[in-house]
C-alpha cells in the first residue's frame, strides 16, 4: 500500500509542476507585419530556449536561441516574421526544477490585430443582409422598369416613359452596392476569417468595380442628359399634335 500511495503521489507532484505559460495556451491575436513578444514565465528556471515558429502553412523556421530574462520570472523572445495570415505555433524548452521541460503555444496574425467579438459578428451579418436586400431590390427594379417611351400601333410615340430616369439612378445605386458588398465581404474575410482565397477573389473584384465606376458614372450622366433634352423636344412635339416616332 505505501508503494501505491507513493507512485500516485509522485503523478500528482508531477502534474503540479510549477511552469506558469501551460496555463497560457495562446498568446492571442496580432497585426500583420508586426513584431510579436514571445513571453514566457516560471519561477524556478534558469534558462528558457525557443526551438522554431510553425507558421500557418506548416512549414517553420528553426530558432534555437535563448529567450531574454526580464526579471526573475518572466522571459521573452521577439519574433518578427509574420507576413503570413493564420495560426503560429511556438515550440521551447527550459529547465524546471531543474529538468528539461518542453512547451508549446500558439498566437494568431490578421490584418487588423483585432478578435471579431459576437456583437461585430451580428452586425457585419445585419449589414450584409440589409445591403444584399437593397441590392436585389434596386437591381430587380433596374431590370423591370421598361426604358422606351409608349407608342400605338403604328410605333408613333403617344406618352413619355419619365420612369427611365429612375431606371438610370437605380443602375447607379445598384453598381454602388455592388462596390459596397464586394469590399464588406472581403474586409471581413481577410480580417477575421483568414480565409485568403475569398480575400484574394473580392480585393479583385472591389478594385475592377472601383475603377469602373468613373466611366461608368460618366456614361450615365451623359444618357441621362441627352435623353432628357431628347423628351423635352418629345413632350413640345406631342403637346403640339405632332407625330413622333
Amino acid at each position: 500500500m505505501k508503494i501505491k500511495s507513493m507512485i500516485i503521489m509522485s503523478v500528482f507532484i508531477l502534474f503540479l509542476i510549477p511552469f506558469a505559460s501551460s496555463e497560457v495556451m495562446t498568446l492571442g491575436i496580432f497585426k500583420q507585419n508586426t513584431c510579436v513578444d514571445l513571453l514566457q514565465t516560471c519561477a524556478n528556471c534558469t534558462y528558457v530556449n525557443i526551438t522554431n515558429v510553425v507558421y500557418p502553412n506548416s512549414s517553420s523556421t528553426v530558432i534555437g536561441e535563448a529567450m531574454s530574462t526580464l526579471d526573475d520570472t518572466r522571459f521573452n523572445y521577439t519574433f518578427c516574421s509574420t507576413e503570413a495570415i493564420g495560426k503560429y505555433i511556438v515550440n521551447g524548452f527550459a529547465d524546471v526544477d531543474g529538468l528539461k521541460t518542453i512547451f508549446a503555444y500558439d498566437f494568431d496574425i490578421n490584418y487588423s490585430g483585432d478578435r471579431l467579438s459576437t456583437s461585430q459578428g451580428l452586425l457585419y451579418v445585419i449589414f450584409l443582409i440589409i445591403s444584399l436586400g437593397v441590392f436585389l431590390l434596386t437591381l430587380y427594379g433596374s431590370i423591370k422598369i421598361k426604358w422606351k417611351h409608349t407608342r400605338n400601333e403604328d410605333g408613333k410615340i403617344i406618352g413619355l416613359n419619365e420612369l427611365k430616369y429612375v431606371k438610370l439612378v437605380l443602375i447607379t445605386v445598384t453598381y454602388l452596392l455592388s462596390i459596397w458588398i464586394s469590399f464588406l465581404i472581403m474586409g471581413v474575410s481577410r480580417n477575421y476569417l483568414y480565409i485568403d482565397a475569398v480575400t484574394n477573389l473580392f480585393n479583385v473584384v472591389f478594385w475592377v468595380l472601383i475603377s469602373g465606376f468613373f466611366p461608368i458614372f460618366v456614361v450615365t450622366l451623359a444618357v441621362f442628359v441627352i435623353n432628357f433634352v431628347n423628351d423635352k423636344k418629345i413632350h413640345k412635339a406631342l403637346m403640339r399634335g405632332l407625330p413622333v416616332r
